[in-house]
C-alpha cells in the first residue's frame, strides 16, 4: 500500500516503471457525483486543442488589437473574428470551472469544488473583467 506522499515522488521520478503507478499519477484527486462527470482532465484531446484555439487566438489578437491603433477601415474578417474571439473567451469561462488542473501536491485535481475555488482565487476575476469590457465595447461602441 502507497502513501501519497511515496506516490507523489514516484510520479516526480525520472525513472517509473509501473503503468499502474503512472495511472495512478495521472488521475490523483477525482470527484464523484454527476458534475464529476463533465471534468475535463488537463490532458485530454478536447482539452488540449481547446488550448490549441486558445494560442492562436492570443496570437491573433497580439497583432489585431494593436492594428486598432491605425483606426482600420471595417471589414468582414475583422467582424467575424470579433465575434468568435468574443464567443471563445465568454465560453472559456465556464469551462475553466470544468477542467481539472495539476495541484501543488503533483496530482491531477478533477474535483469540482477545488477546481472552482482555484480557478476564483486566480485567473476568474481577470478573465471575468477581459470579457466584460469586450462586451460592453460591443453594447455602448467603445
Amino acid at each position: 500500500n502507497i502513501d501519497s506522499g511515496s506516490l507523489q515522488k514516484l510520479c516526480t521520478d525520472d525513472d517509473i516503471v509501473s503503468s499502474a503507478m503512472m495511472s495512478a499519477c495521472h488521475y490523483g484527486h477525482a470527484g464523484n457525483g454527476w458534475w464529476a462527470l463533465l471534468v475535463m482532465h488537463p490532458s485530454s484531446v478536447k482539452r488540449m486543442l481547446w488550448e490549441l484555439a486558445s494560442f492562436l487566438l492570443v496570437a491573433y489578437d497580439m497583432f489585431a488589437i494593436p492594428f486598432q491603433m491605425f483606426d482600420p477601415p471595417d471589414n468582414h474578417l475583422e467582424f467575424i473574428m470579433s465575434w468568435i474571439t468574443r464567443s471563445f473567451w465568454t465560453a472559456d469561462i465556464p469551462l475553466t470551472f470544468a477542467s481539472g488542473y495539476l495541484a501543488r501536491d503533483g496530482f491531477i485535481e478533477m474535483r469540482p469544488l477545488p477546481i472552482a475555488i482555484g480557478y476564483l482565487r486566480t485567473w476568474f476575476f481577470l478573465d471575468l473583467c477581459i470579457v466584460a469590457l469586450d462586451w460592453m465595447e460591443l453594447v455602448f461602441g467603445v
